[in-house]
């Protein structure tokens, strides 16, 4: 009996996710999946133990989200289990969006400058967009090229985010030969940016296509806070183990060189 495809779908993974997951090629996980050839233990033995993992409890910790767009920061640490309990977004139609899609029990603020600091409940987190132009190739040429400072140095974005409003609409797909590429629909933005279809659910999109574009082509790729968010939960929850926390001694710290050297 082939127990390889069972394990997957009650992990709960996709081929896909199996490849990222287990780190194996995609044809060596067809392979395993049609019964080609024999799954590796190791692999079997990872897919049981994520099969007996409960889902963690929401509440493990809070976070607060600031600069929050439409929320794909804020996705990728409820899949570790935190609740957010803050929110701040000036931008009317992102959040819209955002409430579209996450249950919240707090309004959303506007500007964070504004915001009174008694407003600000207590937590364990502050997730929030990083600052990208005045750290960025061409935003530091241009602040350079007008005698401005870029970097922690510029006091209008170098403390807080600033957006390049970037398109997804930008993205052309090929109609094939001699005919016009088209656009990604939001709907394909969504899919790529891990927004749809990772919990089963589709994203809902309650603003224009315009501003679909805008807000998916500047948004973070879920799967990736995801994966970030499920490195950082030990030291999160405080369940980091000992080997984890300890520093490499020069010994160890000198065969991992050897083995970047080779």
């Amino acid at each position: 009996m082939n127990e390889f495809p069972k394990l997957r779908q009650e992990a709960g993974y996709s081929i896909v996710q199996a490849v990222e997951k287990l780190g194996y090629c995609e044809r060596t996980i067809y392979r395993w999946e049609t019964g080609e050839s024999a799954p590796r233990k190791a692999a079997l033995e990872t897919l049981r133990a994520i099969t007996k993992i409960k889902p963690p409890a929401q509440g493990a910790f809070r976070f607060i989200d600031l600069f929050a767009g439409i929320g794909g920061m804020r996705k990728g640490f409820e899949a570790i289990g935190g609740k957010c309990v803050f929110t701040s977004e000036r931008d009317r139609l992102c959040a819209e969006t955002y409430l579209a899609n996450h249950k919240c029990d707090h309004d959303v603020a506007g500007d964070i400058t504004t915001a009174p600091v008694g407003d600000i409940p207590e937590h364990d987190m502050l997730l929030a967009g990083f600052p990208r132009q005045p750290f960025s190739i061409a935003g530091v040429a241009k602040k350079s090229s007008l005698g401005r400072p870029h970097g922690f140095r510029c006091d209008a974005q170098g403390t807080l985010s600033a957006r390049y409003y970037k398109d997804g609409s930008e993205t052309l797909v090929s109609q094939g030969p001699r005919e016009n590429p088209r656009r990604l629909t939001p709907r394909e933005c969504a899919r790529l940016t891990g927004f749809d279809g990772r919990d089963g659910k589709s994203v809902k999109i309650p603003v224009s296509d315009t501003q679909a574009h805008k807000q998916f082509g500047n948004a973070v790729v879920v799967p990736v806070v995801e994966a970030v968010a499920r490195h950082m939960q030990p030291f999160i929850t405080g369940t980091a183990t000992v080997h984890q926390t300890a520093k490499p001694t020069k010994a160890k710290a000198a065969a991992e060189e050897e083995k970047v050297v080779a």
